[in-house]
């Protein structure tokens, strides 16, 4: 219970300074998550499909079953601010199965802020226009009583 008691009151100070975001960093922190473990709970796309996670096999330390964030959703746990996702990633969550990666990243700090520029790509994914907007005249209308319209009777 400690842990989670002193969780806001520890400060985290990142090893280097926050990069200004490119595609580059995005492709590095989609490669991280995938290899040094992210993808496990949150799944490869982020949205947090796992066996384990829909199972509910994870818990917090009481014990009750959680399940690792939706990371498509843009619902950040302790916000959506770099430093906010940043420190998620360095310390962990506390009373959380989310682990802290401040050691085996050690000796790679700038992989933190890849992994940050992933988590805010695909946390903004559902906001972004898709790539090909479909043509004029390509999307049928939805029958009324499926609009919203109420149904009509015999």
């Amino acid at each position: 219970m400690t842990d989670w008691n002193a969780a806001e009151a520890t400060p985290v100070n990142p090893e280097t300074a926050m990069p200004v975001f490119t595609a580059v960093h995005v492709t590095r922190g989609k490669q991280a998550f995938l290899t040094k473990g992210c993808s496990k709970c949150h799944g490869d796309d982020g949205r947090g499909q796992t066996k384990d996670n829909l199972d509910a096999k994870l818990v917090d330390v009481w014990k009750n079953p959680t399940r690792a964030a939706d990371l498509t959703s843009g619902m950040l746990h302790g916000g959506r601010e770099p430093i906010d996702i940043y420190r998620r990633i360095y310390a962990g969550i506390n009373g959380t199965p989310m682990p802290e990666f401040k050691t085996a990243l050690a000796s790679e700090p700038d992989t933190v802020w890849d992994l940050v520029s992933y988590v805010l790509y695909v946390s903004n994914a559902r906001r972004r226009l898709p790539e090909k907007i479909p043509e004029a005249g390509s999307l049928v209308g939805l029958p009324r009583a499926l609009a919203g319209a109420a149904a009509q009777g015999p």
